[in-house]
């Protein structure tokens, strides 16, 4: 592998489009002529893992990455987030050598949960347009959870584990972790033997990943089912003006407090105007649209400066007729706090 990636970078180097660059950019040519090579090899190497380590912009490596394979005109495979996420496993210094018993586990079971729970993120829209790398850290983490939910576990934050595991936190990975609880927490409350009326507790969500991930696909329709059921019990309920009563509606159909915190059900029950705001799953940028500034144009004859003409100030002061209708008005309001007084 090492000659493989050798001779790609004498190629390319030679090329004309890579004879004058600086070193930030020959550094990630280095890069991604090992990039190239891992992956005809089938090694599951990601690009943010090469951009990690040569410590320098995501966009300069893809750019590099990019024009690289067409002047090296080879047909790289392409890597499935899930064949990377077993390599990514093995990273994490959690055996029983290196942690105690009790948070020790290996890097089979961590990768065979992960890869079930990533692809649960890919069918609810979090892996769409998304970096791999905190996808796979929220991933795992979640998954040393569940496999295992004791207490001394659950108290385990992202930070702290990464910690434990010896591996440096993304801080985008919580973001990710929070989405997916979400996910989890929505589909688990279609879990048939859960009681009803009772709302699912974070903590319980994570002693659920089993039977979630599990049924995940009967679980998926029944959350639209319910979710649309609401959807349209709530337009119902605002046509004929009557407020929908919370023992008529189930607790996931009422007002939901995410695991996250954000109110994103609530925000979808409403009436809002862009329609990712009404969908239980949909991708990241049609559920947080970004809001384009309107540029107003100024009008350049107007500099707050000007002179107030006599009609404008005329137009503010009260009319004789009007002074004396308010003078009536305040002398009758005077006299019904007198009557309502007296009696």
């Amino acid at each position: 592998m090492e000659e493989l990636a050798e001779d790609f970078y004498r190629r390319s180097y030679s090329h004309a489009s890579f004879l004058r660059l600086s070193l930030q950019k020959k550094e990630a040519l280095v890069g991604c002529c090992v990039l190239v090579s891992c992956r005809l090899r089938n090694w599951p190497v990601a690009m943010g893992s090469i951009t990690c380590l040569l410590e320098t912009d995501p966009a300069l490596v893809g750019g590099v990455y990019q024009e690289l394979l067409k002047i090296l005109d080879v047909d790289v495979p392409k890597t499935n987030i899930t064949d990377i996420l077993e390599a990514h496993c093995r990273e994490y210094k959690l055996s029983s050598a290196d942690v105690p018993e009790e948070l020790a586990e290996s890097s089979k079971d961590l990768a065979t949960r992960s890869v079930a729970l990533v692809e649960l993120a890919a069918d609810s829209w979090i892996v769409t347009g998304r970096h791999p790398i905190p996808i796979m850290m929220a991933s795992i983490f979640l998954s040393w959870q569940s496999l295992k939910p004791t207490k001394t576990r659950l108290k385990y934050s992202l930070n702290k584990f990464c910690k434990l595991s010896k591996m440096p936190m993304n801080k985008t990975a919580l973001t990710r972790v929070a989405e997916m609880k979400e996910v989890l927490w929505k589909l688990g409350q279609e879990l048939p033997w859960r009681r009803v009326g009772e709302e699912m507790a974070p903590d319980d969500v994570l002693r659920n990943v089993a039977d979630i991930l599990q049924h995940r696909y009967a679980l998926l329709r029944a959350a639209l089912q319910t979710h649309e059921e609401t959807l349209q019990t709530h337009k119902e309920t605002l046509g004929t003006g009557i407020q929908p009563s919370t023992e008529d509606l189930r607790p996931e159909q009422g007002e939901l407090k995410s695991v996250t915190g954000d109110s994103d059900e609530e925000d979808s029950l409403a009436p809002a105007a862009h329609w990712g705001k009404r969908m239980l799953f949909a991708p990241p940028c049609v559920r947080h649209p970004k809001i384009r500034r309107v540029d107003t144009a100024e009008r350049a004859d107007v500099n707050g400066d000007e002179e107030i003409s006599d009609s404008e100030i005329d137009s503010y002061i009260r009319t004789p007729q009007e002074m004396r209708d308010y003078v009536q008005t305040q002398h009758a309001l005077l006299s019904e706090d007198a009557q309502s007084k007296g009696e």
